[in-house]
């Protein structure tokens, strides 16, 4: 805002104010004539105003650079809450993804359940064939089945149950759990020695060292209970890898392989 002068207060005022006002006024009213006319007085006058609109420009420059400060400060917190929301939003799409894969694995594990249900159906289908062409088992009485619906012979369930509760008993109850949930445990008699046999079989589209583990438990646990029985062990599937197929050898279970209709 201009400042009115109008008196020589005004004017002295400016000057205690303004050293470098009073310096140039030195030095123009003692330049040459030493008297103090109207013009050198116009010419305070002027020089004074000048440096009054100096100070206002200055003030003026001052009250700019503040406000591109405030805006310069007002832009970085905004940056920097874009930034948070953008590290937030990183974090709910990792989150996803890690809910994405999770949900893949399972849907994983899914396709190879109904892949083992698939092939599980294909040995329902076959398995007389499978018996009565590779096994030689006469007469073959289906007692477990896992496929759905699941079956369990009823005369087999309780001698289980004798079994593993007797006095004296020849399975513990988690050998009697896992030939239960066996998927298909068969009776029968060898064709040539007419020995009575077992076999005990473990379906799943990928055979896995985890299903050869399962058949061998199974196996041991029905030659504790029938000692004088010939007891097979055997899994079932589509694809087998070299090392399963060596696992299975070491281990005495046969592996059969199948395809499944199209």
């Amino acid at each position: 805002m201009n400042r009115q002068i109008n008196t020589v207060s005004d004017i002295l005022e400016v000057l205690r104010e303004n050293p470098e006002a009073l310096t140039e006024l030195r030095s123009v009213m003692f330049q040459g004539d030493s008297g103090v006319t109207e013009e050198k007085v116009s010419e305070i006058l002027q020089l004074v105003r000048r440096q009054e609109a100096a100070g206002v420009r200055r003030e003026e420059a001052e009250a700019r650079r503040e406000e591109a400060e405030i805006r310069r400060d007002a832009a970085i917190a905004k940056m920097g809450d874009a930034i948070s929301a953008l590290v937030e939003s990183v974090e709910g799409l990792r989150g996803e993804v890690e809910g994405v894969r999770g949900d893949m694995v399972g849907l994983g594990t899914d396709l190879g359940q109904l892949n083992g249900l698939g092939v599980e159906s294909v040995l329902q289908g076959r398995v007389m064939q499978v018996i009565g062409n590779r096994l030689n088992v006469d007469e073959p009485v289906v007692l477990v089945s896992m496929q759905l619906p699941n079956r369990v012979d009823v005369g087999f369930k309780a001698l289980l149950e004798e079994a593993a509760s007797s006095d004296s008993p020849a399975i513990s109850r988690s050998d009697q759990s896992r030939i239960l949930e066996t998927d298909l445990v068969i009776q029968g008699r060898n064709d040539d020695t007419q020995t009575e046999a077992y076999l005990a079989v473990e379906a799943s589209y990928t055979i896995e060292a985890n299903d050869i583990t399962r058949v061998v438990d199974t196996r041991t646990a029905l030659e504790n209970i029938f000692p004088e029985a010939e007891v097979t062990g055997a899994v079932f599937g589509v694809v087998t890898s070299d090392d399963d197929k060596r696992l299975a050898r070491r281990n005495q279970v046969r592996v059969y392989e199948t395809q499944l209709p199209t």
